[in-house]
């Protein structure tokens, strides 16, 4: 969980990809939304899940990594993704 301490926000993730936006102060979720999601050949959709989040020096910016390399940046207002970049990860 992150703390943004400007308005008083909480951030928190999970294993499922969801990520919300909370009011520290009232303890509602402000937002919601599925940051990632894998999608297999028979078009089935797994959720990937976030394994760390940090902001921008701004706040303004959500920065979350995923258990499969993907890297997602996210406006933190409305959760619109703004960049993401996929780092290959080899098994042996």
């Amino acid at each position: 969980m992150k703390y943004v301490n400007v308005e008083w926000h909480a951030v928190s993730a999970d294993e499922a990809s969801s990520i919300s936006v909370w009011d520290a102060d009232t303890g509602r979720r402000i937002i919601q939304f599925v940051a990632r999601m894998r999608v297999l050949p028979d078009g089935t959709e797994l959720p990937v899940a976030v394994t760390a989040m940090r902001f921008d020096g701004s706040l303004r910016r959500l920065v979350a990594g995923f258990s499969d390399g993907c890297v997602r940046t996210f406006n933190f207002n409305n959760g619109a993704l703004l960049r993401q970049v996929s780092f290959l990860v080899y098994m042996y």
